[in-house]
């Protein structure tokens, strides 16, 4: 049986308790959760990439929880190129994309958004102001 594998990447500035409870809960459904920071190219960031990532790490080893992994040399700011990097590093077939409601009405116009359906499925967060509505779901 393949293990079931949760992508969360996260542009993390900062992190927050949000984050951490979004860790805790996907380690209860998901074998592994792989988090990561990224630029998000439709963001102006408060603090560089480095900054955010070293947070993000410090925040997964605070859980100590061997089901929750920080691998940010998977992180790309196009969600294609980082899916792959996933896929490749673990050899995996499967992998679950974990967004926030609040992306819902981007993700269609997200770079190769096409070929990312084609590689994983999603796994919708909802946030608080961010209903998920069913005229949002239709491109």
């Amino acid at each position: 049986m393949e293990k079931s594998i949760a992508l969360f990447g996260t542009s993390a500035d900062p992190p927050t308790i949000g984050h951490k409870k979004i860790l805790e809960e996907l380690s209860k459904i998901y074998s592994f959760t792989i988090g990561y920071v990224s630029n998000n190219p439709n963001k102006n960031h408060k603090e560089d990439i480095s900054i955010r990532s070293h947070l993000l790490k410090t925040l997964i080893e605070d859980l100590d929880n061997p089901k929750i992994l920080f691998n940010q040399s998977v992180s790309s700011q196009w969600a294609l190129e980082s899916i792959k990097k996933c896929k490749r590093i673990y050899e995996l077939n499967s992998l679950d994309f974990v967004i926030g409601s609040d992306l819902i009405k981007d993700i269609f116009y997200w770079k190769n958004f096409d070929k990312i359906t084609d590689e994983v499925s999603f796994l919708v967060i909802l946030r608080e102001g961010y209903p998920i509505e069913s005229s949002t779901l239709k491109c």
